[in-house]
């Protein structure tokens, strides 16, 4: 803890002893204010960006053959030799992206019901996809692992849904040729990218809205 505490002072993130501890304006975020700036390099040369992308498309495409659902949550009970026994509750809708769009949708006053094609930006096992299918007329599922696609596939056919086109995104210029969409939905997918990646992405998917396009996405901050 003295380790820290000397960091946190040298930086005065915490004060010196003996000084009263200084307290976050009413008007900000609290404790958020004491946090250093992040800093966040999204500018790379495009050879570079793309030595990111494949390591980082490699790296799940290898998770998609040995643990494909502990990759989306890991925990113990996902791991593959035990996952029969919870996949119900690993696939439950209360925890898919229909909950989230929902309670985003109703927070804000918005309507989606007008809304007919959904893109899933990094759909994983199909863990989201699956309510997805049911809420929208549409759903365009992408992600760069072809083992985590397939069993996607597969779990949404045995689910009895067949509103879901698939794609497998080999290079981020792929991104261009995707149908277009009303809602843009990604989560627990964009942070495990590079910085670089997370904002070649975006530029790829973003440009192209037209007006009326909803976006739902997480980032680092």
């Amino acid at each position: 803890m003295s380790r820290l505490s000397r960091w946190l002072r040298t930086r005065e993130l915490l004060p010196a002893k003996g000084r009263a501890v200084p307290q976050p304006s009413m008007d900000g975020i609290g404790r958020h204010r004491l946090a250093p700036p992040l800093a966040c390099e999204v500018d790379a040369a495009p050879a570079d960006r793309e030595a990111l992308f494949d390591h980082i498309a490699a790296r799940w495409s290898w998770l998609g053959e040995s643990e494909p659902y502990w990759s989306v949550l890991s925990h113990p009970r996902y791991r593959s030799d035990v996952f029969a026994r919870h996949e119900e509750e690993f696939f439950a809708d209360a925890h898919g992206g229909a909950a989230v769009i929902e309670a985003i949708f109703a927070r804000n006053g918005e309507s989606f019901s007008t809304l007919t094609r959904c893109l899933e930006l990094g759909c994983g096992v199909g863990r989201s996809t699956r309510s997805l299918a049911r809420l929208f007329p549409q759903v365009v599922a992408v992600d760069v692992s072809p083992a985590h696609l397939a069993l996607a596939r597969d779990h949404l056919a045995r689910a009895g849904l067949d509103n879901v086109s698939w794609h497998q995104v080999r290079a981020i210029e792929d991104l261009d040729e995707l149908p277009r969409f009303d809602l843009l939905f990604s989560e627990f997918v964009l942070e495990h990218d590079a910085p670089p990646v997370i904002a070649a992405m975006l530029e790829g998917v973003l440009p192209t809205l037209q007006p009326g396009v909803y976006c739902l996405f997480r980032l680092p901050t």
